[in-house]
């Protein structure tokens, strides 16, 4: 297992809308990976929540200066499909990114829960 922590969408979300707790674990690490997707999935739901196009971009901005971009690749389209049995499409290679990365998953959602190297807040 690296240092490395894989931050789900939900998570940057929380740390956007000033969720203390997330901001105390988000601020006190330095490794920590973002996929591709969650840009997007963060993206739709700023744009949901009334955010100009300006706070949304200074928002993805920030999340890619304090972590690593992760895309998404075959192998992993591959390995994700073993975990889409369980979860959506996007949790799936959310979680096999994770995986394959050997990176802890933190997240809030639920749907996640019981699976190795995952914490939920």
């Amino acid at each position: 297992m690296t240092d490395f922590k894989f931050i789900d969408s939900s998570i940057w979300i929380s740390y956007l809308l000033s969720d203390e707790e997330v901001k105390t674990v988000i601020d006190k690490e330095d490794g920590l990976a973002t996929s591709v997707l969650s840009l997007f999935e963060i993206n739709k739901k700023l744009q949901r929540l009334g955010y100009s196009k300006a706070k949304i971009n200074q928002a993805l901005s920030l999340i890619k200066q304090r972590s690593i971009l992760c895309n998404v690749d075959e192998e992993t389209v591959n390995v994700a499909i073993d975990f889409s049995k369980t979860l959506a499409i996007v949790d799936a290679i959310l979680y096999a990114t994770s995986q394959l990365n050997d990176f802890k998953l933190i997240t809030k959602d639920n749907d996640f829960r019981g699976l190795k190297d995952v914490v939920i807040l």
